[in-house]
């Protein structure tokens, strides 16, 4: 079937917010360094939610869109979603190196499992028990491996040992748990959301992203962190805050609306090892294979565990949210 213009657009959208998404973790880790974990990530986060509401201010002619929000979805869902973006962005600035940093954003990306996982209690779904063990298998399996790579770090590339392996995890078990309490955090958001769907999405992405900074405000200005401003980290402020938030999520929502899902769907399993790849660039992380490879493991078990879902017709609407969202309303990634 040939795609129409219309489509065409929208999944040129998808994938622009697919990329912007994919520079999250080395932009955020490179602008948190300079500002501090905290108040860094509180920055970022009040001047994209005034950024999106002041865009819909200026769209709407006026405030009309405070009418259209669901206050229940806010009071329901928006917690998940606030709790998710500040363990996000606390993991990526409280990792004491740019790997754990990457790790860190690759452990963020178990979200997809997490979503089917969830989707079992809350959406009644009956997932296909071989592809969904293996997703599960692969996924915990590729941050194992992608883990793995501190020890080489650690050791100077010498040698791997189970006792190197639990040394690391030891002391990188902050950001890696954060990231995956996140995860977990966008999983019930992801399935709530469902639930208790919001029409006025980019108006409500706007409140939550601003509750999620002021959040954050208080103890960020108690922190003890020297902040060091200059062109560059204003710059990746402006970028952080304008293009994987506000302008990636109002792409993302034109390009469920409009576009193919199951096309989408499928290019976002893409999306860890295209994270993992532009930030060992962008940070100068070596890409080891062990990265390589657990950022592959992590995308093919968000796959198999989307797959596990497919001729479920009760499910179906899932299988979208997994891989960033079926419908506009489910559409809230990062």
């Amino acid at each position: 079937m040939n795609a129409g213009p219309g489509s065409r657009k929208a999944l040129l959208q998808g994938m622009i917010a697919l990329a912007l998404w994919g520079t999250t973790v080395a932009v955020g880790r490179d602008f948190l360094e300079a500002t501090g974990p905290i108040l860094g990530s509180s920055i970022v986060f009040l001047a994209s939610g005034l950024a999106l509401l002041v865009a819909m201010t200026i769209r709407s002619r006026g405030i009309g869109w405070r009418h259209q929000i669901s206050t229940r979805h806010l009071w329901v869902c928006g917690p998940f979603f606030v709790v998710y973006l500040c363990l996000f962005y606390l993991a990526l600035g409280l990792a004491e190196s740019r790997d754990q940093a990457v790790i860190a954003g690759l452990v963020n990306y178990l979200w997809p499992t997490w979503v089917v996982v969830l989707s079992i209690p809350f959406q009644k779904t009956r997932p296909r028990a071989l592809p969904f063990a293996v997703g599960i298998v692969l996924g915990i399996g590729g941050v194992l491996l992608a883990t793995s790579v501190l020890v080489l770090v650690g050791t100077g590339n010498s040698g791997w040992s189970a006792s190197g392996f639990v040394g690391v995890v030891a002391e990188a078990w902050l950001p890696l748990m954060l990231a995956g309490v996140g995860s977990v955090a966008w999983g019930v958001y992801s399935n709530l959301a469902k639930r208790v769907p919001q029409e006025a999405t980019s108006a409500a992405i706007g409140m939550l992203l601003a509750a999620a900074g002021l959040t954050l405000l208080v103890p960020g200005l108690l922190q003890v962190h020297e902040v060091h401003w200059s062109l560059r980290v204003v710059l990746e402020l402006i970028y952080a805050a304008i293009f994987p938030t506000a302008v990636a999520y109002s792409l993302w929502d034109r390009a469920m609306r409009d576009g193919d899902v199951a096309i989408l769907g499928s290019i976002s399993n893409l999306l860890p090892v295209a994270s993992v790849a532009l930030a060992a660039a962008l940070l100068g992380v070596p890409l080891h294979w062990r990265l390589v490879g657990g950022a592959v493991a992590v995308a093919a078990g968000s796959l198999a565990c989307r797959r596990s879902l497919r001729k479920r017709s009760a499910s179906r609407k899932v299988v979208g949210a997994q891989a960033g969202g079926s419908d506009v309303r489910d559409s809230r990634q990062r």
